[in-house]
C-alpha cells in the first residue's frame, strides 16, 4: 500500500461532501434540500435578529383558496329569514 493510498482513505473521512450515506441515515429529498437553499439564500440580519423567508409562500406550493374560503363563510351564516 503505497503513502498516497492511506492519505486518501484517512482524508475521506474528513471530506464535507459526501455522496454516501450511512446504513440506516436518510440523505436529504429535494423538497428538503430546497426549503434549506431558501433559509440559507434569504438569510439576512435586520435589528439584530437573524429573518429567513417561509419556504411556503410560494403560489405554486399553496394554492389560492380565497373563493374556497368565501363560499364557506357565507354557508356558515344565519338565514335572515
Amino acid at each position: 500500500m503505497s503513502n498516497s493510498s492511506i492519505i486518501n482513505a484517512l482524508e475521506q473521512d474528513f471530506q464535507d461532501n459526501k455522496t454516501e450515506t450511512f446504513p440506516g441515515e436518510k440523505a436529504f429529498s429535494q423538497e428538503d434540500q430546497r426549503i434549506l437553499n431558501i433559509g440559507e439564500e434569504g438569510m439576512e440580519l435586520d435589528c439584530g435578529q437573524y429573518t429567513i423567508p417561509l419556504p411556503f409562500c410560494d403560489d405554486d406550493i399553496v394554492p389560492d383558496n380565497m373563493a374556497l374560503v368565501l363560499k364557506s363563510a357565507n354557508l356558515q351564516k344565519p338565514n335572515d329569514q
